[in-house]
């Protein structure tokens, strides 16, 4: 019997439409995998933006809504988001996860960067010495 993970938010409309992505691309033929919220809403359009930069395309996965999913046998399921805040204060959680997203690829490059000059000048280095040796 094949496993169902189910990757459980709010409104399934970020983390968790991720997550399911991610782990489809990986372990997706170990799995069936599905994601969904308590109180579903539309796929946030930077979750879908995120997905395609790092070339996994989720343009046609859907929001769906935890009831769906309530008589599946072998199924996990793992709770993503906080509790999400209404009214004014109501937080963003895709832009959050976009923009830590955003800044961990920054920051793989910039160490990137330093790696490839750090490898310049050992190489210059090593010539140096090489010739004068």
């Amino acid at each position: 019997m094949e496993k169902t993970v189910l990757f459980l938010c709010t409104h399934n409309s970020c983390r968790s439409q991720i997550a399911e992505g991610l782990l489809r691309d990986t372990a997706g033929d170990k799995f069936a995998v599905y994601s969904a919220g308590v109180e579903p809403m539309l796929v946030h359009p930077l979750a879908k933006k995120v997905m395609k930069e790092i070339g996994i395309d989720i343009s046609g996965q859907q929001s769906k809504s935890v009831d769906e999913f309530l008589d599946k046998p072998s199924l996990f399921a793992t709770m993503l988001a906080r509790p999400a805040r209404f009214s004014s204060g109501r937080t963003n959680y895709c832009t959050e996860t976009y923009r830590t997203l955003q800044k961990q690829r920054e920051r793989k490059r910039s160490n990137s960067r330093r790696s490839e000059k750090f490898e310049t000048n050992l190489n210059h280095i090593q010539k140096l010495v090489n010739t004068r040796g």
